[in-house]
């Protein structure tokens, strides 16, 4: 398939410098905001809710973007590769280009019904997708923006914000979590544990869904206690 970030370019990049240069920019802009507007959420706060705001983006664009990405994961799976190994030219960087590349990979070696696209299940990943972005990603940018416009402060709307995003967090994560693991149980699911087409030690991208349940709960927490 043609995209626009696989054609050729004087640069390219693995997807995994890819992923690693947009969250190296991710972090120098969301410093460079933070110190501008003289944010004053707590330090390990600020940045996980400015990356739920990122996070909000890319599940936008794969949304919007689903049938190509369920191409790609099905073109990683024939191929027997991974995303992160692959060569791209550096639009690969922008945000909507990276959500795809970041969800093909998930689709093709953690959840594959991501990769749906004809069967009623097609429909559970858009609205984990969609409920997380809406829920969690939308009170984030609330929340930062009420901050920007109070000189920094955290204002009673900023507090309330945090709390609502993390809240939906947690949940949709236990949710997700919580269901999948039926899933792996159930033979007629596309993630049905399968020892040679989909064995669980190939599901490794998995994990990275300990950060969107950890990090809230963490979050949440040191809301209560001050």
């Amino acid at each position: 398939m043609n995209r626009v970030f696989d054609k050729p370019g004087i640069i390219k990049i693995t997807g995994l410098q890819g992923a690693l240069i947009e969250l190296a920019l991710f972090f120098i802009g969301a410093s460079l905001i933070r110190d501008y507007f003289m944010i004053e959420i707590d330090t390990i706060t600020y940045y996980w809710v400015m990356f739920t705001c990122l996070t909000g983006i890319w599940e936008l664009a794969y949304i919007l973007n689903k049938d190509m990405v369920s191409d790609m994961a099905h073109e990683l799976v024939f191929n027997n590769e991974h995303a992160w190994g692959k060569t791209y030219n550096l639009r690969m960087i922008l945000p909507h280009n990276l959500s795809k590349v970041f969800y093909a990979e998930y689709a093709a070696y953690a959840d594959r019904i991501y990769a749906c696209t004809t069967e009623s299940w097609r429909y559970w990943s858009i609205i984990i997708e969609g409920t997380h972005c809406l829920c969690c990603g939308l009170w984030a940018m609330i929340a930062i923006y009420s901050c920007m416009v109070n000189g920094g402060a955290v204002t009673n709307v900023t507090s309330q914000a945090i709390i609502m995003s993390m809240s939906y967090q947690e949940m949709n994560s236990i949710l997700y979590i919580s269901m999948y693991c039926v899933q792996l149980f159930d033979s007629t699911n596309v993630n049905y544990i399968d020892p040679i087409n989909f064995p669980l030690s190939d599901r490794k991208f998995m994990l990275i869904n300990i950060c969107w349940t950890v990090m809230p709960f963490i979050i949440l927490m040191n809301a209560l206690i001050t």
